[in-house]
């Protein structure tokens, strides 16, 4: 159990002095361009407004826009359909697909997402494996917790335990200077069982533009499988996941085209950038819980 904490220690450490040597480049860099700002302040009247974007892991950031839909909503009600069938084929296949086809044992845990590709990149899976040292009923409820009270979500439905939504979004990687955009549409369930709680949703995702270009003839399907369950040391708990992006073509010539493989690397990417945010905004959640239960 201790070894737990120090690794989850080592990490939130990480993170800080991350932060901390980020913080000490862009003072460097202010003052480096302050001559020039005093020189065209002159020019300006008025401040930009605060960015609303939120930065994933690395170099990637991710904010849900609005997207036209026009054309697609005759395509709404089939899509969500099919994605609600599919969510219960997820269900019923998670500890094949998280567990049993795991390419790392399930008593390590992966330092960062672990990538496998699949049929030529036809089928990319994502696999992460991550230990806390915290009860499995906290962790699963710190893990829903994002998903149930977004409060920018546009739900079609929100019943207990499902989850329904469709919406844009902006994938920007700062790094490459790449951004994409996308139309979404998900079903998440939660199932809560006595030994562990699953989560499970499927998603349609159709890039919208890509490098600032208008993208058509391509759309991914994305099938996630999160187990959380007791780790077998302690009060520790074990979240495994497995994220499966499959490309679909329109047009079957688009597959030979280098720029719908690079947007299915991008892609493939973002889901690792998510899967690392998400398990660090849940170590920082159950963090502050447990500070505020014992100063009160």
């Amino acid at each position: 159990m201790s070894q737990v904490w120090k690794e989850l220690c080592i990490r939130q450490l990480d993170q800080r002095l991350r932060a901390e040597r980020k913080n000490l480049h862009l003072k460097q860099c202010c003052e480096r361009e302050k001559h020039v700002v005093q020189s065209l302040k002159r020019l300006l009247y008025r401040q930009s407004p605060p960015s609303d974007k939120a930065y994933l892991e690395g170099t990637t950031r991710t904010r849900r826009i609005e997207i036209p839909t026009v054309g697609l909503q005759h395509m709404t009600a089939l899509i969500f359909e099919q994605l609600s069938s599919g969510v219960e084929h997820s269900y019923r296949e998670v500890e094949v697909v998280v567990e049993v086809n795991s390419p790392v044992s399930l008593d390590a845990m992966t330092p960062k997402p672990l990538l496998r590709d699949m049929m030529d990149g036809t089928r990319l899976e994502v696999f992460d494996h991550h230990i806390l040292p915290f009860d499995m009923r906290t962790t699963a409820d710190a893990w829903w917790q994002p998903w149930h009270n977004y409060r920018r979500r546009r739900v079609q439905d929100t019943v207990d335990n499902v989850v329904t939504e469709s919406f844009g979004m902006e994938f920007i990687d700062t790094n490459a200077d790449t951004t994409a955009t996308f139309y979404v549409q998900q079903i998440l369930r939660r199932h809560v069982e006595d030994h562990r709680t699953v989560f499970v949703w499927n998603a349609y995702v159709e890039p919208f533009t890509f490098e600032n270009k208008r993208v058509s003839g391509i759309y991914f399907l994305e099938q996630s499988h999160v187990i959380i369950k007791p780790g077998g040391e302690g009060m520790s708990t074990r979240i495994s996941t497995c994220e499966i992006i499959t490309r679909h073509f329109l047009d079957q010539s688009m597959k030979d085209d280098p720029k719908m493989a690079a947007l299915a690397s991008f892609v493939a990417s973002s889901l690792s950038s998510n899967i690392m945010t998400r398990n660090e905004k849940i170590e920082d959640l159950l963090l502050d819980q447990t500070v505020q239960q014992r100063s009160c």
